[in-house]
């Protein structure tokens, strides 16, 4: 019901490009595939503003994606009372407890184009996600303390915030993952009936699931109803991957009856392959029934749980990743002397991301977070994990990897790699910036506190020792990795070629539009899928 109303709201990228009069390619904003240039606000600056709002579309957007208090009478003027009600009844807007007669939204509804132009006929989707910290410090609608799942091992899991859409989430959708996904090969499964196809993804730190949702939706448009279609989406905080489950049945995905579609939640650490974990599933067979949390030994039990042969091993045909990227000094002892621009790396850590911010008289910040952890982080422990614990054994002949990331070096951008892949067995392609940043500038911008204020010199030589002395770091950029593993049965394979040239890095020129993960950067796109198909034969 919700998505029949907001599809009959005209609630696309498209109408809200409209909306701002975004119609022309040499706006700077016509590439974006989702409005992620909107500044969200804190609801308290909004309250006696109420800004005005005309028709459903701005409505929507003043809620769902400037996260502004409007009067109820007002949304249910424009609205309709039957789609106030939808939306209350969800638990998508709220009152506000300071003034009864407005609503807030308690998450954002970001609508999302998968095709770089607006007006393509790619899928469209809508993705629910919680606020940007300025919003969601204001609405307070979690707890700092521990939650227990309903699993029979009683795992004591963390539910936070889900991270919010911003331009690492629109990376790979833009450059590279609907040619990834379309043209990847199905593994063919044999089984005591026929000979059938079956297609795995895995999309891990999911957040939202956008990337696991753009991965589904791509491949059962270039699928036939006799592929089965496994989608795992891996986190560690439970409420993602519920939000990741909303955020499939809110697009349609699991009552594509035509379609043999399971989506699997997984509550696991990639980076502790050996601990338990658990799982829950649900098809497009069962619709939104779930079949339950069920615990597992570890990761590699429930990955072969899938399989119908217990003595195969489940490989998987293609892997997205968007892990915490951040290196992170280790937490300062008291809270008097956390000033390590936390709020600015609240992502470097998977659980670091509740945050919420208060300023002393001397303009100090101190935070209440969930479980900051008391080790500093290289901010490369989860994608290595990934490519250790999961690609190295788990993926299948021309199985492909892509990865969103902040890429580190000391002396070659390729280098941080060599300890985890072998060049003879993948072939790999690391896109970046034109012009990386060196140290002293990144440590410069993680300590700048966005309020016009100089960062104090004591935290920028702290992150500097950091990232130059304790991790040897001298460069840095914005990146996309895309690997794919090489078929070595095939002796007249042209992509076996020597093993010296199977790994390269790109850098991507800059351009007036901006730069790699610039979100309305078409010649990055354009670059970017020439490169994908002259190297990695994506097209």
């Amino acid at each position: 019901q919700l998505s029949n109303t907001l599809a009959s709201l005209n609630y696309t990228n498209s109408a809200v490009q409209d909306m701002f009069g975004i119609h022309h390619p040499h706006h700077p904003q016509y590439f974006a595939s989702a409005p992620i240039y909107l500044k969200t606000v804190p609801l308290q600056t909004t309250g006696k503003q109420r800004p005005p709002t005309k028709n459903p579309v701005q409505c929507l957007v003043a809620l769902f994606l400037l996260g502004w208090t409007l009067p109820v009478q007002q949304v249910e003027f424009i609205l309709g009372r039957p789609t106030l009600q939808l939306f209350r009844r969800l638990n998508l807007l709220q009152q506000s407890e300071s003034d009864r007669n407005v609503v807030f939204a308690v998450v954002s509804l970001m609508p999302l184009q998968v095709q770089p132009t607006p007006h393509d006929s790619g899928p469209s989707l809508c993705i629910a996600t919680d606020w940007h910290p300025n919003v969601l410090g204001t609405t307070r609608p979690f707890s700092n303390e521990k939650t227990t799942t309903t699993t029979t091992n009683q795992q004591s899991r963390l539910i936070e915030p889900v991270m919010y859409i911003g331009p690492d989430s629109l990376a790979l959708v833009q450059h590279g993952l609907p040619e990834m996904i379309q043209t990847c090969t199905a593994t063919t499964t044999a089984t005591p009936r026929h000979a059938s196809k079956r297609f795995v993804h895995i999309d891990i730190c999911t957040g939202s699931g956008i990337q696991a949702l753009v991965a589904a939706k791509c491949r059962m448009l270039a699928s036939g109803p006799a592929e089965s279609i496994h989608v795992l989406v891996v986190d560690l905080n439970r409420r993602a991957l519920e939000c990741a489950l909303w955020n499939f049945c809110l697009n349609g995905l699991l009552n594509e009856l035509n379609h043999n579609i399971t989506v699997h939640l997984v509550l696991a650490d990639i980076c502790a392959m050996d601990q338990s974990c658990s799982a829950m599933s649900t098809s497009s067979v069962q619709g939104t029934e779930q079949s339950g949390w069920v615990d597992y030994d570890n990761l590699s039990s429930f990955l072969d749980s899938l399989t119908e042969d217990p003595s195969e091993e489940l490989l998987v045909n293609s892997v997205t990743v968007n892990p915490p990227f951040v290196p992170s000094p280790p937490k300062p002892s008291t809270e008097e002397e956390d000033s390590y621009g936390l709020f600015s790396t609240y992502k470097s850590i998977a659980k670091v991301q509740h945050l919420l911010v208060r300023q002393d008289e001397k303009g100090r910040r101190h935070f209440s977070t969930v479980d900051i952890p008391q080790d500093s982080s290289s901010g490369e422990e989860v994608w290595r994990a990934v490519l250790e614990n999961v690609v190295q054994p788990r993926i299948a002949q021309s199985g492909r990897v892509a990865i969103v990331s902040e890429f580190f070096w000391s002396s070659h951008p390729l280098e941080r790699f060599e300890t985890s892949l072998s060049n003879e067995r993948f072939r790999l392609l690391l896109l970046t910036n034109q012009y990386p940043l060196g140290m002293a500038t990144y440590a410069q911008r993680r300590t700048f506190t966005g309020d016009g204020q100089e960062p104090q010199e004591e935290e920028y030589r702290a992150w500097l020792q950091f990232l130059r002395h304790t991790l040897g770091y001298r460069s840095m950029s914005p990146g996309l990795l895309f690997l794919e593993s090489l078929v070595h049965s095939e002796s007249n394979n042209p992509k076996l070629e020597s093993s010296d040239s199977n790994w390269r890095n790109v850098p991507i020129a800059r351009s007036t539009y901006g730069s790699l993960w610039t979100p309305s950067n078409p010649n990055a796109v354009h670059d970017s899928a020439r490169l994908l198909q002259e190297f990695l034969d994506w097209c």
